[in-house]
């Protein structure tokens, strides 16, 4: 947490564009909660369960390894790279935010 608070700043913040912005609601909104319920489709967990799952479960640091690997593989120009990772960081900041901020309201909403 410290090294990436400490990593940023606004002109890279700023780096994705409005598109790259924009992705960062779609994907924290719509597309985890909605790969979470279809992951567990048929599985034991109530609908109120499979959502705190999509909304709390394990992400972040992976992303930064998927970047790395895609920068890494030289598949991304310079420009390509630096967009997809500072959209990166703006995700994961958000979503530090995001569900510190919802954290204790969510959890004792939790059955059991």
């Amino acid at each position: 947490m410290l090294l990436l608070g400490s990593m940023m700043t606004v002109s890279g913040l700023l780096e994705p564009g409005f598109a790259g912005l924009l992705l960062i609601p779609v994907l924290l909104l719509v597309i985890r909660p909605l790969s979470t319920q279809l992951s567990f489709a048929g599985s034991t967990l109530s609908l109120r369960e499979r959502g705190f799952v999509g909304w709390f479960g394990i992400r972040g640091i992976g992303s930064f390894y998927y970047v790395a690997v895609a920068i890494d593989a030289g598949v991304l120009s310079d420009s390509e790279a630096r967009i997809v990772f500072w959209t990166v960081v703006a995700c994961a900041g958000v979503s530090i935010l995001a569900h510190g901020l919802t954290a204790a309201s969510f959890t004792r909403r939790l059955p059991g």
